[in-house]
């Protein structure tokens, strides 16, 4: 195949410039599967941490600096560190079973179906988010006594 070159000539740089030849493939399938890439880490509806007083079940929990769970609450910080449901009690140092997403049976018939439920104070819920402080919807309530949960964005109100 006869190929053409270009030489310009200055008197810094000799630049040879050659044609390239490209091709398309048309009509072209794709190839095998390439080996399976390593397993990646397992994910987890629970967590389970050790209580930083004493938790009741059935609370809402946020995480600690120092790993451990405490009572959430929309009149502090914690509001903005909610990581779950606990779903048993524990007293102080014991391993507390936190639901972080998905259905949690509640004890008690407190929920009209189909609504939301906010974190109120002392892990506490409510279908009506607080007036001033943190709201953060943690759930949507299933049946009377079945929490969904589903940790949403904290905001600040008044």
């Amino acid at each position: 195949m006869p190929t053409d070159v270009l030489i310009v000539e200055s008197q810094e740089t000799l630049v040879i410039v050659e044609p390239v030849e490209h091709v398309v493939v048309v009509g072209a399938s794709q190839g095998p599967s390439g080996p399976p890439g390593p397993a990646g880490p397992g994910g987890s509806e629970v967590l389970v941490r050790a209580a930083s007083g004493a938790i009741g079940g059935h609370r809402v929990v946020a995480l600690t600096s120092d790993d451990t769970v405490v009572y959430a609450s929309s009149a502090d910080n914690t509001g903005y560190r909610v990581v779950g449901v606990s779903t048993g009690a524990a007293v102080d140092g014991a391993d507390v079973t936190v639901q972080q997403v998905g259905l949690v049976a509640w004890p008690s018939s407190a929920f009209t179906t189909g609504l939301p439920v906010y974190l109120t104070t002392d892990g506490l819920v409510s279908h009506t988010p607080p007036a001033t402080g943190i709201v953060r919807q943690v759930g949507i309530a299933l049946a009377a006594n079945k929490l969904q949960v589903a940790i949403g964005p904290a905001f600040v109100r008044g």
